[in-house]
C-alpha cells in the first residue's frame, strides 16, 4: 500500500479504566448528529465511536509501549497515523472538523 492510498489521521491513545487501549481519532466524526463524538479503534470491537467527554473524564493517555501494537495494527489497516498528545483530543480544531464532516 502506497502513502497515497493510506488515510491520514491524527490519533491519541487512551487507556480506559479496565486497561483497554483505544485509538482516539478526534478529527473523525463519530455518531451522526453528535459532534461531541469521534471515531475510535481498539483491538476488540475495532471501529467505533466514542464521546470526547468520556475519554477526557474517564481515561488517561497511553504510553508508547502500551499503544505500540495498536499503532502497528492501524498502519496495517491503511492508516497513516500522526500520534498527538492525549490532552489535545478536545481541541476546537477537531470539533470544527467533525461538525464539517457531519454537515456533508
Amino acid at each position: 500500500m502506497t502513502t497515497e492510498e493510506r488515510e491520514a489521521v491524527d490519533v491519541a491513545f487512551a487507556v480506559e479504566e479496565e486497561g483497554l487501549i483505544v485509538a482516539v481519532m478526534p478529527g473523525v466524526a463519530g455518531t451522526v448528529n453528535r459532534p461531541d463524538t469521534c471515531g475510535c479503534y481498539a483491538h476488540t470491537g475495532q471501529h467505533s465511536s466514542g464521546c470526547i467527554d468520556y475519554f477526557t473524564d474517564r481515561c488517561v493517555g497511553a504510553s508508547p509501549e502500551r499503544y505500540a501494537d495498536l499503532l502497528k495494527e492501524l498502519g496495517n489497516r491503511g492508516y497513516d497515523v500522526t500520534v498527538i498528545p492525549f490532552d489535545d483530543i478536545d481541541n476546537d480544531e477537531y470539533l470544527v472538523a467533525r461538525i464539517e464532516q457531519l454537515e456533508r
